[in-house]
């Protein structure tokens, strides 16, 4: 599922300016210390405000499962208890719903997962179909068992002008599908955006 951002490119020896600059500071910064399970278990949760807050919840839990997983499962129930916060407002949309379904699959509920996502389907099937919402209607399909729904609306969105390869080869949303050789063919067809001065950007 698309993440939003507000990013804008910058020149190259622009960029090259700024990045020895961000070096030099980082440099004379005092390192910062890693979030323990304590400090984590005070993070306010106030996603009902903001469907795309509630997923950025979700990856700090993540994080933190790896270091305490008795401290995740706790976070994740008042993750789902703010998120299910998101559907009771008029109007959810789907970002809400898709939200949801992964806040009931972390608490184990993977048949309220499907409901959620089954319903940010239907939403997104009736908003036009430019390329971000045929990617996320991909996404969701996927996270449905539905592979080729996904990569046929996966393809839909490439027509329709989606070309981040690699954010699209490393969304979880695809989890299942990445090795099939039709979501493989799809990525080929994704060319990463070049800077004006020819160079490849970072990580395409």
């Amino acid at each position: 599922m698309r993440i939003p951002s507000y990013s804008s490119v910058l020149g190259f020896s622009l960029l090259a300016g700024l990045l020895a600059a961000a070096v030099s500071l980082a440099r004379n910064l005092p390192e910062k210390p890693a979030r323990s399970a304590g400090e984590f278990r005070q993070v306010p949760l106030e996603p009902e405000e903001n469907a795309d807050n509630a997923m950025a919840k979700l990856a700090e839990g993540e994080r933190v499962a790896e270091q305490d997983p008795a401290a995740a499962a706790r976070f994740y129930q008042r993750w789902h208890a703010a998120t299910e916060k998101l559907l009771t407002k008029p109007g959810a949309n789907y970002r809400a719903w898709y939200a949801a379904g992964w806040a009931r699959r972390r608490i184990g509920d993977d048949a309220g997962a499907g409901a959620a996502w089954e319903r940010a389907a239907v939403l997104l099937r009736g908003l036009p179909p430019e390329q971000g919402t045929l990617y996320d209607l991909a996404c969701t399909l996927a996270l449905l068992g539905d592979t080729d729904g996904a990569l046929t609306e996966l393809g839909r969105a490439i027509d329709a002008g989606w070309d981040q390869r690699r954010y699209t080869r490393l969304d979880r949303d695809f989890e299942s599908i990445r090795e099939d050789p039709r979501f493989q063919a799809l990525l080929g067809r994704m060319t990463p955006p070049r800077p004006r001065d020819g160079s490849r950007y970072l990580g395409s």
